[in-house]
Formats: C-alpha cells, sequence, structure tokens
C-alpha cells in the first residue's frame, strides 16, 4: 500500500500518471463521442450479425482507419511502460491492459450508432505493444531533457499563446459560419407541409407570422396572448413583423398576408375551415405562389429572425419532424423550418455551420406540446436560436458553447459532450501556462486559466450575444486543475516526492 501511495504521488517521468489521466480520457471522448447509449443500437447491430454473419460484421475495416488505431494507442502503451518502468509490471502486462481498455471501449460502441469492430481491437493492442517498444528504445527523449524543454523561454512564451490563440477561433469560427448568407431567396413559404408534400403535419392553424427580427422574452410573453384580430395585428407589425398571415373562416383557398398583395399562399390537398377561425389541415398545406425573396434578402443582410404560430395538434405522435412552417424547397434544402417531433418542436436553420438542410445543429424542445392550443414562437440570431412554446422559453436554445462547437468538433450535443468540450478546451492552455510561472505555480496557473475562461465567456455573452453555459464554465474549471497538475507532474524541479514522515519510517516494515 505504502508502495503505491508513493507511486502516484510523486511527479513521475514523462508526465506520469496525470498524463495518463489525460491521455485515457482524450481516447474516451475521440471513441465514444456523442456519449449517446441505447438498447437500440445494440437491437440493429444484433439484427445485422443474424444477416450478415459474425465475421462480415466485426471484421470491416478501412487502411487509414486501422493505422489511426494504431496510432492512437501508441501513447498509451509508452506512458504506461515508462510509468511502471520501476515496477514489476511486464510488457505482457502492460499490452493485456492496452487489449482490455480497447475491450471496453468496443463494447461500449456496440449501444452507440458508432461500428464495433475486431479490426479495431487488434490495431488498439498492437498500438499498445508499438508505444512499449517505443518507450524502451533508445530514441526516446530522457525526462530531464523534456523538462527542459517544457521549461525553457520560447516554450514559455510561444505555447500558451498559441493555445490561446487555438482556442479562441476554435470559439468565434462557428460565430463566422452562423450567418445567412448562403439562404436562397427563391425558396416559398410553406405551411402544414414539405413542398414535395411528404413531411404532412395534422392540425388546426389559426396564425403564422414571420419578423425581421430576434424578438424578446417580453414581446413573445405579449404576444402570446395576443389575437389576430386587427388590434393584433398592428401590435404585430409595431414588433417587426414583415408578413401577418390570419386564418379565417371562408376565406376559400387562398389567403393573403395583411397588407401584403405579394405574399400569397394557395390550398394543396386536403383541408377545411374552422369556425369561426382557423384551418384544419388534413394532410394538405398552403404553400407560397410566390418566393418570400424580399424577406429573405433582409435576413441575409440583418441575419436575424422571429417565426410565430398559433397551432392545435391533432396527434402528439406526429414525425418527421412534421413541418408546421418551412422556407425551402423539400427535405434536402431549406432556410428555416419549424416543425413538430412528438411532443416537442424542432427548428432548423440553414447557415455555413448548420449545413444546407439546417440539421447539423438545430434547436428542439423534448416535449412541451399537449392536445390544447399552443402559441410558438422560435427566434434566430447569428447562430442562437430560442424556442418559446405559450410564452415560456424551453431549454432548446442553440448557442457556441453548448451545442455548436461540441457539434463541429465530432463530439455530440448532449451534457457528457459538452463537459468533454470545455475540458479539453481549456487543458492544452493551462497545461502551457505552468512553466511560465517560477513561484506558487500551480496556484498563479488556476487562477489565470479561469480568468482566461471568464473572459472567453464574458466576450461570447456580450459581444457576440451567445447564452451562458454553467456546464462549459464547469469543465473549464476542472480542465484548469487537470492542467496544472499535469504541468507540475512534468515541469517541477523535484524528481521524487517526499513521503510523510510517519509512511516513510513504516517502509522498512512494509
Amino acid at each position: 500500500m505504502i508502495r503505491l501511495i508513493e507511486r502516484f504521488g510523486r511527479p513521475l517521468e514523462g508526465g506520469g500518471w496525470p498524463f495518463l489521466i489525460f491521455y485515457v480520457m482524450l481516447i474516451c471522448a475521440l471513441t465514444l463521442s456523442p456519449f449517446e447509449f441505447s438498447m437500440s443500437y445494440s437491437h440493429e447491430k444484433l439484427g445485422a450479425i443474424r444477416k450478415l454473419g459474425f465475421q462480415s460484421f466485426f471484421l470491416h475495416f478501412k487502411p487509414g482507419d486501422l493505422i489511426a488505431n494504431i496510432f492512437l494507442f501508441v501513447p498509451f502503451g509508452a506512458a504506461m511502460k515508462r510509468l511502471f518502468s520501476r515496477e514489476s509490471a511486464s510488457t505482457v502486462l502492460i499490452i493485456l491492459t492496452g487489449f482490455l481498455f480497447s475491450l471496453s471501449i468496443e463494447t461500449a460502441q456496440f449501444f452507440m450508432q458508432r461500428a464495433t469492430s475486431l479490426s479495431d481491437l487488434i490495431a488498439n493492442t498492437f498500438g499498445t505493444a508499438a508505444g512499449c517498444g517505443l518507450a524502451l528504445s533508445r530514441i526516446w527523449m530522457p525526462g530531464k531533457r523534456r523538462m527542459q524543454i517544457y521549461r525553457s523561454l520560447p516554450f514559455r512564451i510561444f505555447a500558451p499563446l498559441f493555445c490561446a490563440t487555438a482556442a479562441v477561433v476554435l470559439l468565434v469560427k462557428p460565430v463566422l459560419l452562423n450567418d445567412a448568407s448562403d439562404w436562397d431567396e427563391s425558396f416559398v413559404l410553406t405551411l402544414g407541409n414539405e413542398t414535395t408534400g411528404d413531411r404532412p403535419w395534422f392540425g388546426e392553424m389559426h396564425g403564422v407570422a414571420l419578423y425581421n427580427r430576434a424578438l424578446r422574452d417580453n414581446d413573445v410573453l405579449r404576444l402570446s396572448v395576443e389575437g389576430w384580430e386587427q388590434d393584433g395585428i398592428v401590435f404585430r407589425k409595431s414588433l417587426g413583423a414583415n408578413a401577418v398571415i390570419p386564418f379565417f373562416e371562408k376565406a376559400g383557398d387562398t389567403v393573403r398576408a395583411c397588407d401584403r398583395q405579394d405574399v400569397v399562399l394557395v390550398a394543396r390537398g386536403p383541408f377545411s375551415w374552422g369556425h369561426p377561425s382557423g384551418v384544419v389541415l388534413k394532410g394538405g398545406c398552403f404553400s407560397g405562389a410566390n418566393p418570400m425573396a424580399g424577406w429573405t434578402a433582409g435576413v441575409k443582410k440583418n441575419p436575424q429572425f422571429s417565426v410565430e404560430a398559433v397551432i392545435r395538434t391533432s396527434s402528439l405522435n406526429q414525425k418527421g419532424p412534421a413541418r408546421i412552417a418551412t422556407l425551402s424547397r423539400g427535405n434536402d434544402r431549406r432556410n428555416f423550418t419549424l416543425a413538430q417531433e412528438g411532443t416537442g418542436i424542432v427548428f432548423r436553420v440553414r447557415t455555413p455551420a448548420a449545413g444546407p438542410n439546417g440539421s447539423i445543429v438545430s434547436a428542439r424542445t423534448v416535449d412541451g406540446l399537449t392536445d390544447g392550443m399552443h402559441h410558438l414562437m422560435a427566434t434566430w440570431n447569428r447562430g442562437v436560436s430560442h424556442i418559446w412554446i405559450d410564452g415560456v422559453l424551453q431549454g432548446g436554445h442553440v448557442g457556441i458553447t453548448d451545442t455548436h462547437a461540441p457539434m463541429m468538433t465530432g463530439l455530440g450535443r448532449n451534457r457528457v459532450s459538452r463537459m468533454a468540450f470545455g475540458f479539453f478546451f481549456l487543458l492544452p492552455f493551462a497545461f502551457s501556462l505552468y512553466p511560465v510561472f517560477k513561484r506558487k505555480a500551480f496556484g498563479c496557473t488556476v487562477f489565470f486559466s479561469l480568468f482566461f475562461l471568464l473572459a472567453v465567456q464574458w466576450i461570447l455573452y456580450l459581444g457576440l450575444g451567445q447564452p451562458g453555459d454553467f456546464i462549459f464554465l464547469i469543465a473549464g474549471t476542472l480542465a484548469a486543475l487537470g492542467g496544472a497538475g499535469a504541468g507540475w507532474s512534468v515541469g517541477s524541479a523535484r524528481t521524487r516526492h517526499r513521503l510523510p514522515p510517519v509512511l516513510s519510517n513504516q517502509r522498512g516494515i512494509v
């Protein structure tokens, strides 16, 4: 036990256990993202095994993936060998550890939307063995030399600057890619279905409005109780409504936006009029006779807008998602779409970051709909989307740190993905910052790393209009502590940690 405490209590060669822990977390982030586990994925794979056979399912691989899996585990094998170089652990035992670690990953991937492959297991084990060989070879840089490089003046100057710049670019890039520059001005507005007719929404629709700006909370709350008579229309116009489309009884098969002769929607498919207002869509839709070119051009120039709808769904099981309002040309290209997915709402907006279909990163609510009347509002402002139901802000907002950046780095969009992104966002900066300080380096590294984290979050909030993200701050705090700990392990001038006197006196007994 005393030897175990001493092993993990001293700054070991090459970064020691902090580096190994960091690298294990990195491997998990790369191989298990987006961290979405489900028994349905295992059922699909079991069905594929029955259909294709065990060999064809588990032995599929590409040369590039094979090489990547080998190199992925080389640092793991090298770190393990150097970490236990003074212990009795043999190379075979370390290779077995790499095999079991890889087996755990492949087992977890069996319950994810990722491929489980025996070839990956073989490649990872081979990479662990190659790392052990590297650690035993002459090309391995001595620990003293590595510490000299780590504490050198060029590293202390350029490494923190490089890591800080890379981190800022990682966050600012999604903001620059979240505009409406690629919106198509030829798309038409369609209510109740897709333009291709294969995403029908069934229910009552009482009014739809498009705005030239992202409305605020108090505006949305006021609109949630406004009707669609003349006073309500005037109020919507005062808030910047570009097109207000109410549905009243006996309007025929053609509806027009108030005070707009160019916004005309024609009925297609089955529908009926409600009493005294509202239209009941039964698989049909109302589609624009002309493109919304003017409104689209305005959003491209000033990248923000809002879409409002008052609806009552006929079924809480509608999927697709079922289109409530969409400005698109079909299922593969859109400017925006407001739709129903079960009891939730999906809001897709086309940007260079979200893709031409707007589905790479989209806002959605898990639930919120009932069989009653609902007022829906979705707003978008340069990549930040919000969804309100009956004047209440839902949890489906989309921001840079909580959705776009994790998605664009391939980590996913759930909480674990966001934690992983926040951790790896700040860890390199904290690690590179440690050798800058000579006294109280650990505390100074944590303090300045947290200051940098808060400064970045403040700039995102004030300058770029992004929502705050508490999970990002928690992950960044852990990264600051982890980076400072790894820096202490590598850059400490001590080569051996002194045990407390009580433990030191007992070493002879043990």
